[in-house]
């Protein structure tokens, strides 16, 4: 009996044609190594008074062809999705590196900036009613200015009203809120000058006086 022709690749994953009792499990993917197999045993099993007709021999051969050719493309695809992330990742480094020498604002950052005698403003965001104290300190830990004030529960922007010289200065920022259940933890943005750039795997962290920050955490750049 003439073993079946093997079926047509959109039907893989299903059951033989009428007259093969061979059944594909659903769960399997058949590659090229796997369809080639079948053929050959196809092929070394035949019956020679019943042989492969040259049209069906010719179809499969043109089926495996197919398969060739979708399995070098997938690989072709993935190769130039590979390099397309490496090309990303290297322009946004160097775009990060475009920032060295530049001051950003940044979530974390407990300082503040002073050139040409102005002083870049420190901007916390409280999320409740409370008193807010903070102390700007010079690069020994000499307290330089205190004040403290309300917060509302808006954003509050600090900025001493005193001259100070050009250079970075430290901030400490204190909140203590009405409701003592209320979280007294407060987001300080401040400002630093950013004097290197790197990558941690596919976050861009610029180095800044005073320690790192990740390029999503900047709220504004100078």
């Amino acid at each position: 009996m003439a073993i079946g022709s093997v079926p047509n690749l959109n039907n893989v994953n299903g059951v033989y044609p009428s007259g093969s009792n061979l059944k594909v499990d659903r769960r399997l993917n058949l590659d090229k190594d796997a369809f080639l197999k079948i053929l050959i045993t196809e092929l070394t099993t035949q019956d020679p008074l019943d042989p492969l007709r040259d049209r069906d021999f010719i179809a499969q051969l043109a089926q495996l062809s197919q398969l060739e050719q979708i399995v070098s493309m997938n690989n072709s695809i993935g190769s130039m999705i590979s390099s397309l992330s490496s090309a990303v990742n290297s322009m946004r480094f160097t775009m990060a590196s475009n920032f060295i020498g530049r001051i950003v604002q940044a979530e974390g950052l407990d300082s503040t900036v002073v050139v040409k005698g102005e002083v870049y403003p420190v901007l916390v965001e409280t999320g409740g009613k409370g008193i807010l104290s903070y102390t700007i300190y010079d690069q020994n830990g000499n307290p330089l200015y205190r004040e403290s004030l309300e917060s509302n529960g808006n954003n509050v922007v600090l900025k001493p009203s005193i001259s100070l010289p050009d250079g970075i200065y430290r901030v400490k920022v204190d909140f203590k809120p009405y409701d003592n259940s209320a979280n007294s933890t407060a987001k300080v943005y401040g400002w630093s000058l950013v004097n290197g750039a790197m990558m941690d795997g596919n976050d861009i962290v610029l180095s800044v006086s005073g320690g790192d920050v990740k390029f999503d955490k900047i709220k504004s750049i100078k």
